[in-house]
């Protein structure tokens, strides 16, 4: 019981299983989701009563239920906190009016990518940790700063104007009680732009009582790399990771 409180109030462990946090968060990384800092939800529900240390801010990574799909879980950052306007032009974001400033950092970035990564014990994914699966992907590096806060996003200009015809509103105002959220792999991400993955490229949003809590630390990677890579077909412990 002392395990399921600690788990229900405080910290709840999530792995990483998708490239749309990249290069944050990258498949295999294993988190720690701080679940008290919004707000002790009742459990069962999607309620939370009220705001134990702040409520969420832009820039927060968040795990949430998403309200689309409520059997899964996803990870995004926020972008758009209550009565923000968001602005999408074929260059920048745009909030209340200022553009998010970002720097180019690198032209010709490579990260790991695995379309299917594996879940489970079961003996196709057991088979599967001796399949080499990991793909190059190549993209845009830059540093984005949100409220003075930095982070590292992904977005090819090119894919981002592609993407861009695809949504249906590109300014949206945040209502009340719920937040923005994008990926940092932005041309890879099924977010608040794209209808959560309901395939409707209209805006979602996700209500605070969804969120689970606040990305905080890896505390183990089993990404591409790393010790044991050779004996697992690339995938390995990445030690370079832990505790960021």
């Amino acid at each position: 019981m002392v395990a399921l409180l600690f788990r229900a109030a405080l910290i709840e462990p999530y792995k990483i299983p998708s490239g749309s946090m990249i290069p944050t968060l990258e498949i295999g990384d294993q988190i720690f989701v701080n679940k008290f800092i919004y707000g002790i939800r009742i459990p069962f529900t999607n309620y939370v009563p009220f705001v134990l240390v702040r409520p969420p801010q832009r820039g927060d990574i968040v795990v949430f239920n998403n309200p689309i799909h409520t059997e899964v879980d996803y990870i995004k950052r926020i972008i758009g906190i209550p009565g923000d306007r968001i602005e999408f032009t074929k260059d920048e974001v745009l909030i209340n009016g200022t553009p998010l400033a970002k720097r180019l950092e690198n032209a010709d970035y490579v990260y790991a990518d695995q379309p299917r990564p594996s879940i489970g014990l079961d003996r196709e994914a057991v088979r599967r940790w001796f399949i080499d699966d990991w793909n190059d992907v190549h993209e845009v590096l830059y540093r984005e700063t949100i409220d003075g806060k930095p982070h590292s996003i992904l977005e090819d200009p090119q894919m981002r104007q592609y993407r861009m015809a695809s949504m249906l509103e590109t300014e949206i105002v945040v209502p009340e009680n719920s937040v923005f959220v994008m990926g940092d792999n932005r041309n890879h991400s099924e977010d608040s732009r794209f209808g959560l993955g309901s395939g409707s490229n209209r805006p979602e949003f996700v209500p605070f009582g969804n969120i689970k809590g606040k990305a905080t630390v890896i505390w183990l990677s089993l990404a591409r790399g790393g010790l044991f890579q050779n004996i697992f077909s690339g995938t390995g412990i990445r030690y370079d990771r832990f505790f960021r």
